[in-house]
């Protein structure tokens, strides 16, 4: 009866032995804490089964593109006109410079002192130069002129408010003549103006269209110290 009971129990052994050695061979070995993190390290930024990057690879490379406004050049502030080589601002200053200049030149066909003209409306001197310090009447031979004073000049008018006469007794008042001022010599106007059309000791005059030039000359020192544009009789 032992013997029997012997028998059943080896078998019974064995079969749990099995039982145990099966279930061991299905579990997959546990990594090492080394192969753990270098598999966490492996797939931090995986490719999908299609070769494309992963979500974070997309957003990782969108932050390393370069800003475009570090790369865009700015349009210049003044474009250049074609074929100029010129910005159109520069391009404009020249035009004004260039007419300026003519209109400040002493022109025979056009005569002006001041930028006035004989004829001119006393509207026009007053849009020019606002109103005058003073005004006062000045009895001629013929009639009387009614006279506007500014610092450093006069403009005599008519009975119809008609420029009659332009005249400048002050150094820094700007004639417009090729630079000309009263105080200068003599031959420093000629040189501005060109030949007179006649010279003494006492002044320099230069005919014009409707006009006459008179410029004033001290004797002593061959300044000039007063010039006037008047009616030419």
């Amino acid at each position: 009866m032992k013997n029997k009971s012997v028998l059943w129990v080896v078998p019974a052994v064995i079969s749990l032995a099995l039982a145990a050695g099966c279930s061991s061979a299905a579990q997959p070995p546990l990594n090492s804490a080394e192969d753990q993190i270098a598999e966490t390290v492996h797939t931090t930024e995986p490719l999908n089964g299609e070769g494309q990057s992963s979500p974070q690879q997309v957003y990782n490379n969108q932050n390393n593109k370069p800003d475009p406004s570090d790369t865009i050049t700015p349009p210049e502030d003044n474009p250049k006109t074609s074929g100029t080589g010129e910005t159109a601002a520069s391009a404009q200053e020249k035009a004004g410079k260039s007419k300026n200049d003519k209109d400040k030149s002493w022109n025979t066909k056009s005569p002006k002192l001041l930028g006035i003209a004989i004829g001119d409306t006393k509207d026009s001197v007053i849009a020019l130069f606002g109103k005058a310090d003073d005004e006062f009447a000045m009895e001629e031979q013929k009639e009387t002129s009614y006279v506007s004073e500014y610092k450093g000049f006069w403009v005599g008018f008519d009975t119809k408010n008609k420029v009659k006469f332009v005249e400048i007794f002050d150094p820094e008042v700007k004639t417009n003549l090729n630079g000309l001022k009263v105080g200068q010599q003599g031959e420093e106007a000629i040189k501005a103006l060109g030949k007179p059309s006649n010279h003494n000791t006492y002044t320099l005059g230069y005919k014009a269209e409707g006009a006459f030039l008179k410029l004033d000359l001290d004797p002593q020192n061959n300044e000039v110290t007063s010039i006037k544009l008047f009616v030419q009789a």
